[in-house]
């Protein structure tokens, strides 16, 4: 059903493919990178590494394998600066998901962590 759903998506509006709109933050190493890089650019959307920027402002996605950059306060600043983030392999999933709000199903076990976290201690004030 979700290919079908992308392939008229497309049709549509051949300037909105699968990852339009999204500048995405890996945390992975330099090989898989390049693989993962030509996947997002070739649906339309800007990939970085981790090792390769400074600042975190502008990114709207986070996918993540492995990274000496990984750690909770790195997860902390993700969510200040309003970035999802996910397990590396989201990148096929979201291709199949029926619909938006079922990202949240999909999000890094450590991003959620930090977000029950921070909704606790909002809570607790």
């Amino acid at each position: 059903m979700a290919c079908p759903r992308w392939r008229q998506k497309i049709e549509k509006n051949s300037a909105e493919r699968a990852f339009h709109n999204w500048k995405a933050l890996l945390y992975c190493g330099r090989r898989r990178f390049a693989d993962l890089k030509r996947i997002i650019r070739f649906g339309g959307g800007e990939a970085y590494l981790r090792d390769d920027i400074c600042s975190l402002e502008g990114f709207t996605v986070a996918l993540v394998e492995k990274s000496r950059f990984w750690n909770s306060q790195e997860v902390v600043e993700l969510i200040k600066n309003n970035i999802q983030c996910f397990d590396i392999d989201f990148l096929a999933t979201y291709l199949t998901l029926e619909k938006e709000y079922e990202v949240e199903k999909h999000f890094h076990k450590d991003y959620v962590v930090e977000l029950n976290r921070i909704s606790r201690c909002k809570h607790s004030l």
